[in-house]
């Protein structure tokens, strides 16, 4: 019993430490205003140069985030650097967009848009995110000398 509630007490903070950043990170890229609002246009314009339809557009845009989770996760050995990095710039793009919908069209389209994301995506970066930190934190305690490296190892390392 007390194993079950180890895992589930780590499973969550899989969740809420990346969920928390990148809302952290989501809510200065709105607050910041239309200053990346340049930035987002180019990208924007790349993603339309393309000339993706709906059904190919949502798959590049699957395909992309899963490349970039499976990274997320792997070079989450490095201390944790770069999942923090990748919650840090999605979450300001994301705040960045969530800005022009609402400023544009209302804060229903902006959900509305955010719903089908939320589903499945979202969820998966930030779990990809949730282990990456997580190996950066077992990695940085095995160079600290403070991980226990017997055979009580933790259910989840």
């Amino acid at each position: 019993m007390q194993q079950r509630r180890l895992v589930l007490r780590d499973g969550l903070w899989l969740l809420a430490l990346p969920l928390a950043l990148l809302v952290l990170f989501a809510v200065a890229g709105y607050s910041a205003g239309p200053r990346w609002s340049d930035v987002l246009k180019e990208f924007a314009q790349l993603i339309k140069a393309q000339e993706f339809s709906g059904p190919e557009l949502a798959l590049f845009i699957f395909a992309n985030n899963a490349s970039k989770s499976i990274l997320v996760l792997a070079l989450g050995a490095g201390l944790g650097i770069f999942p923090v990095l990748f919650l840090a710039v999605n979450g300001v793009v994301l705040g960045q967009v969530i800005a022009e919908v609402v400023a544009k069209h209302g804060p229903m389209l902006a959900l509305a848009g955010l719903a089908p994301h939320g589903v499945l995506e979202i969820p998966a970066v930030l779990l990809a995110a949730g282990f990456g930190l997580r190996l950066g934190h077992e990695v940085g305690q095995r160079l600290l000398g403070r991980a226990d490296l017997g055979g009580d190892a933790h259910p989840l390392a």
